[in-house]
């Protein structure tokens, strides 16, 4: 065995003993660091145009009426607004069982979000992010409510 793959088995042995205390660590300087966050973000954007298969999502277009026009949207479904937020789909379903965001616009079966209804979920988790995910400081109560004035004004504007 080269001194190489050596290096390279004790790396994988160091990273899966510690992989829960590391992935803790990561977390903590994500929350605080805008600089690693900001190259957090660009990795990850960079790796899904390097490998669009592995990050495509299923797109789906509904039609409306915009001003009296009738016309196509496209709207995103739950996990690829979550792939967006960096969040998991299931976080952004439990913001719309607490009540942080309203329901869809479009709703069937499956959860679907305008790209204006996306932003509004970007100005939340930003507001989260900020505030340690508490629910009572001022901006992510700001937020909320930006959200829920904006919501369907910006749906169907």
């Amino acid at each position: 065995m080269s001194s190489r793959e050596t290096e390279q088995t004790y790396n994988r042995r160091y990273y899966r003993k510690r992989s829960v205390e590391l992935s803790a660590l990561r977390k903590e300087l994500y929350e605080t660091d805008p600089t690693y966050r900001a190259q957090a973000r660009e990795r990850s954007r960079r790796a899904r145009e390097e490998n669009p298969k592995q990050y495509s999502q299923r797109v789906y277009y509904r039609d409306v009426t915009i001003s009296g026009e009738p016309t196509t949207i496209e709207v995103l479904p739950t996990g690829h607004v979550a792939k967006i937020l960096d969040r998991t789909p299931q976080l952004v379903r439990s913001w719309e069982r607490k009540g942080w965001i309203p329901p869809p616009t479009f709703s069937g079966r499956h959860r679907l979000y305008t790209s204006h209804q996306v932003a509004r979920m970007i100005n939340l988790s930003d507001a989260l992010t900020h505030a340690k995910g508490r629910r009572s400081a001022p901006e992510v109560e700001a937020a909320i409510q930006r959200v829920h004035t904006e919501w369907n004004m910006l749906s169907k504007e």
